[in-house]
């Protein structure tokens, strides 16, 4: 763990760097991130110059997951929202509706599962009959409270990071590819079962940062 206030007086030695220096790190905060690197050689000036050099360069993106901009309009504090802030608000704002709406409480099988193909739920018979859009809808529609809130938790954990490092059109890119893949591939093994979540599109974003 090194402190950030180090490596912002020691930029200068970055020329220093060695390219036989491979290093991977996770920002935590804005004063302290987590450095994993290996060595191919014995010098480990050359290694911190490297991380020096990333340091410098990470710091153009977002740092924090919820990260406030000094922005003021007429006294209101403006805030960044990212793409994975929206995705999931729209996710837990149609759990709220199911909620309402009696679908995780119904106590009926036949009765509950109408009520989640209402929501766009996948079941493979509805999609081969022509309803494509499931495949797709899927993603936003989730199973129960506790699977709203870990896949929402995973998303902003690691949505965020991905969004940071790559960009908003490749994070929307990896999200939605993913997802429909991942529900390509239920359709075909898990034909006559009832899918829902965006399980397959956060293992996607898991998928990218071991790439």
């Amino acid at each position: 763990i090194f402190h950030s206030s180090i490596f912002e007086k020691s930029v200068d030695i970055v020329e220093k760097v060695d390219k036989r220096v491979r290093m991977v790190f996770i920002l935590e905060d804005d004063s302290y991130f987590h450095v994993v690197f290996s060595l191919f050689n014995e010098h480990v000036d050359y290694a911190v110059s490297y991380i020096l050099f990333w340091y410098h360069e990470y710091r153009k993106f977002d740092r924090d997951l919820f990260h406030r901009e000094s922005l003021l309009d007429g006294g209101v504090i403006m805030y960044k929202i990212k793409a994975t802030h929206i995705i999931a608000f729209i996710n837990i704002f149609i759990a709220i509706l199911m909620f309402i709406s009696g679908v995780f409480t119904e106590k009926h099988p036949l009765a509950q599962t109408l009520l989640f193909l209402k929501f766009g739920a996948q079941y493979g018979p509805a999609v081969s009959q022509g309803d494509w859009f499931r495949i797709f809808t899927a993603m936003f529609v989730h199973g129960g409270i506790l699977h709203i809130l870990f896949n929402t938790y995973a998303l902003i954990y690691f949505g965020s990071i991905v969004e940071s490092v790559y960009g908003i059109p490749r994070f929307i890119s990896f999200y939605f590819t993913s997802g429909v893949v991942g529900n390509l591939a239920t359709q075909v093994f898990y034909y006559k079962s009832l899918s829902v979540g965006a399980s397959g599109a956060i293992f996607g974003l898991i998928g990218v940062l071991f790439s």
